[in-house]
């Protein structure tokens, strides 16, 4: 974090400095500062600032993130904001659950009620501009559908093919497209509800049983059985 501070001042914000960018905290001459914090109890619980951004929220303690809550405070100029920025790796992670939050849903702070502002972005809003590939010859072509053409980023589009290409599927649907967390570690990564979820005709007043094959050599199957007496 201390890196990407530094490379921020330097391209264009230097002659704001009131002195040199510290390993810990710099300051402006117009009387506001920056600090880089680690993520502990004790630098969120003695901190009082306008403005907190919480990098990596995924990877936080919870107990950390929730004494974060109360570090910020409004001044007469100046209206105080919590920053929260993550790849929303696991499944009911700390970003999911901040994810969820903020979604326009029923949720702990009013029916239909939206009280945090939420922005979305992934490797279509930060890749390089293609301009002579074409399409139905190009591995992202599944999922970039012409994106790419459209984009004015930075990431290599070479880079992005290497990475998709020595990543699993799962890891590049959370890591770089940001459709869901990670399923790395989960039976059936493939599972979509739209798609493997359906009405099943049974007798309910005959016994009804269901038998699962992981199928780690062989496709996954779900078995439901009725044993009708006879």
């Amino acid at each position: 974090m201390y890196e990407y501070l530094v490379q921020f001042m330097y391209k264009g914000f230097e002659r704001f400095l009131a002195g040199p960018v510290r390993n810990r905290k710099s300051t402006f001459t117009n009387g506001s500062s920056v600090e880089v914090l680690t993520q502990s109890a004790t630098s969120v619980r003695g901190t009082h600032i306008h403005k907190l951004r919480c990098d990596e929220v995924e990877l936080f303690d919870e107990q950390v993130f929730a004494a974060a809550q109360f570090t910020t405070h409004s001044t007469a100029q100046i209206t105080a904001a919590l920053e929260a920025i993550s790849t929303m790796h696991r499944p009911y992670g700390l970003m999911h659950k901040l994810v969820t939050a903020a979604s326009p849903v029923d949720n702990i702070y009013g029916a239909g009620k939206k009280h945090t502002a939420f922005f979305k972005w992934c490797v279509w809003e930060v890749i390089e501009k293609c301009t002579d590939r074409g399409c139905s010859q190009c591995p992202l072509e599944a999922d970039c559908d012409g994106r790419a053409k459209r984009a004015s980023g930075y990431l290599k589009i070479d880079d992005c093919i290497t990475q998709m290409r020595r990543s699993s599927r799962a890891s590049w649907q959370s890591e770089m497209l940001c459709e869901r967390p990670s399923l790395e570690n989960v039976v059936f990564a493939e599972f979509e509800p739209a798609v493997h979820v359906a009405p099943v005709d049974y007798e309910v007043n005959l016994p009804l049983y269901r038998s699962l094959d992981f199928g780690f050599v062989n496709p996954f199957v779900c078995l439901w059985i009725q044993v009708d007496g006879e």
